[in-house]
């Protein structure tokens, strides 16, 4: 491949006043790539120092020019040689690789290319740093999330991996907000030995969740500069992903990359687990599914409808209401905050009892679909987001009804049942590619707003997967849901 590289030189010496005249614009052919054999490198100038010391390099003749090499005579014609930073966009030297950025000695190339002849020492690779702004925990949290319970820190990033690391360093793009993360924010929670992502976060810690980035450096030979990852990252612009976390390139996607983080990450995987392999569903059952329009909720009344199933929801207002019946396909849905009576209410949408109840809540919706169960009904808990905040509050349903109905209940992780994630994410492509599937996603914007964020997942303000987008303008092809 070969670029047109403009470059400037001198008309002819300049021993008085210096004036733009004395310069000119040149253009020459320039080849992309480096000699089999050969140690030199093509660098791509991003920026060049302009120094006044290099006038005398422009005159026939100066006591600078006989000191040091970097003050000798440039003749007319000649390329001009200056400090300054670029990017290799060619390499025949095994110690810099495309795309490295460097430091040393190019041309005042116009085209901004230019091959650099020579030895390799005289440049060294830019190790470059970033501010890092971060979420962080200002204290353990025992009650209702607030945003003065957090703070924004920032400290400086190095871009780069030590030397033997398998490390990879991740720009972070997309992040998941979860409502179980609060238990990971108290002093001490039953969760926190449970499972290493449910682990106690200590105040002032970097909080890990769930994620999606690109890689800007890596140490391991899996992963390469500019890959889509996803995996377990920080609440943070830019995360240091160590050897043995989880984290699987995305190698391609017909679908906005956010969807990676819900319907076809984590989420979509927690509903489908949940609903197919816990409940084990028919065709015809009646499935009740409760926060059904959160992120984990609304798929799975999706699921139990492209099954075949009678689907009925419960969410906090009218507008999710309307969401699940008119977009969602629910069969029906209701307003837990206008409904005094729980039992009666499901007594009313399920005069024939409940098949599969779906928990996402716990406390007195759990003790109500209890009470409503048919004989060998399926209760299976994904969450239990009304007993997270409130210590006081834990679900009592009547042991006598899941005796003698032989009612089964089952609490379940995700981690699980990971050998299902290929047969899920094919399927749930499918369902997408046939339009089955509909996405729902509350995303904000900016680090920032990460707080603000989780605490709308404990005030009902948010609607399907709540995620953060960290960086404008790039990869930010979502749907407009």
């Amino acid at each position: 491949m070969e670029v047109t590289n403009t470059y400037i030189v001198i008309k002819q010496y300049i021993e008085g006043e210096l004036g733009v005249s004395n310069f000119e614009f040149k253009t020459e052919a320039l080849v992309l790539s480096v000699e089999p054999g050969s140690d030199n490198i093509i660098v791509q100038n991003l920026y060049l120092s302009v120094d006044p010391y290099q006038i005398n390099r422009m005159k026939s003749q100066s006591p600078s020019q006989n000191s040091v090499n970097a003050t000798v005579r440039i003749n007319p014609g000649e390329a001009f040689d200056a400090p300054a930073i670029g990017k290799v966009v060619a390499s025949g030297n095994s110690k810099f690789e495309k795309d490295d950025l460097v430091l040393g000695k190019f041309t005042w190339a116009g085209r901004k290319l230019q091959r650099f002849v020579g030895s390799a020492e005289q440049l060294e690779k830019v190790k470059m740093e970033v501010p890092n702004k971060y979420v962080v925990i200002k204290h353990h949290i025992e009650g209702s999330p607030k945003e003065s319970h957090f703070e924004l820190k920032t400290e400086p990033f190095a871009l780069s991996i030590e030397p033997g690391s398998d490390d990879i360093i991740v720009q972070n793009l997309y992040i998941s907000v979860d409502p179980y993360q609060i238990n990971r924010m108290k002093s001490q929670s039953p969760s926190q030995n449970s499972i290493r992502f449910a682990g106690r976060i200590n105040p002032g810690e970097v909080f890990d969740a769930p994620g999606i980035g690109k890689v800007v450096a890596s140490g391991n030979a899996k992963f390469q500069k500019g890959d889509l990852v996803m995996g377990n990252l920080t609440w943070a612009e830019y995360s240091l992903v160590k050897e043995g976390n989880i984290v699987n390139k995305i190698e391609s996607s017909e679908f906005p990359l956010s969807y990676h983080i819900g319907v076809l990450g984590m989420s979509g995987m927690s509903a489908y687990a949940g609903f197919f392999e816990v409940c084990k569903p028919q065709k015809g059952e009646k499935v009740f599914v409760s926060a059904a329009s959160g992120s984990v909720g609304n798929l799975v009344g999706q699921y139990a409808k492209i099954l075949g199933c009678y689907v009925i929801g419960c969410a906090g207002s009218q507008k999710k209401v309307a969401l699940l019946k008119e977009k969602l396909g629910f069969d029906d849905a209701f307003n837990y905050k206008e409904e005094a009576d729980l039992n009666s209410t499901l007594k009313r949408y399920f005069p024939d009892g409940i098949d599969i109840y779906f928990d996402n809540v716990g406390g007195e919706m759990l003790e109500a679909a209890v009470a409503n169960m048919k004989a060998f009904g399926r209760v299976v808990v994904c969450g239990v987001i009304s007993e997270y905040t409130d210590a006081g509050k834990r679900a009592s349903p009547n042991m006598l009804d899941v005796v003698y109905k032989r009612i089964t209940i089952r609490g379940f992780l995700v981690s699980d049942f990971m050998t299902c994630f290929a047969d899920f994410f094919a399927k749930s492509l499918d369902y997408l590619r046939a339009d089955k599937l509909k996405v729902i996603e509350d995303i904000s914007s900016g680090v920032e707003s990460i707080p603000s964020a989780f605490v709308a997942l404990f005030n009902g303000d948010n609607i399907g997967k709540k995620i953060v987008k960290l960086v404008e303008g790039e990869h930010s092809e979502e749907k407009d849901e």
